[in-house]
């Protein structure tokens, strides 16, 4: 199997990409998905096969995997490279644009450490409750929460 080319001026969602004239629009519309910000962090150490991905970000499933790198590979943020060979192996690594693209993401990444940062510090709750959803006593009926302890046994 020839290896993928990225289509370098495929539509973005809802056209974002030709009808947009906000900047901060378009960056959301390529970078939308829970798991392509940390998928192109994960790829600025080095190459990657789509097991090591997997491994790093076991929260996701391998479809969702799937779905946000060929959309990564479309829209020219990486490089996928198909080796031919049994079984299969797929490398995925980088493009420029990717590089450009982390230069703006580092400054988030700094945000978001500092924010964490300040939040362990003054959640009474403890570092535990930290970024997880804030239920209120009315709204607990619908969610029920279950202690650490019982997913343990």
């Amino acid at each position: 199997m020839p290896a993928r080319t990225p289509k370098a001026n495929r539509p973005l969602k809802r056209d974002v990409q030709r009808k947009s004239v906000c900047g901060i629009e378009v960056a959301i519309a390529v970078l939308g998905g829970r798991w392509k910000p940390m998928l192109l962090y994960h790829l600025t150490s080095g190459t990657k096969r789509f097991s090591e991905l997997k491994r790093l970000t076991p929260q996701a499933s391998q479809r969702m995997l799937t779905q946000q790198l060929r959309e990564l590979e479309a829209d020219g943020l990486i490089n996928r490279t198909v080796f031919p060979v049994v079984p299969p192996k797929v490398e995925y690594s980088l493009t420029e644009h990717a590089d450009e693209l982390l230069e703006t993401l580092r400054p988030l990444n700094a945000w978001g450490l500092k924010w964490q940062r300040e939040t362990l510090e003054r959640s009474p709750a403890g570092p535990e409750h930290v970024g997880t959803p804030r239920h209120t006593e009315s709204t607990n009926h619908r969610r029920p929460q279950i202690a650490a302890s019982a997913l343990k046994q």
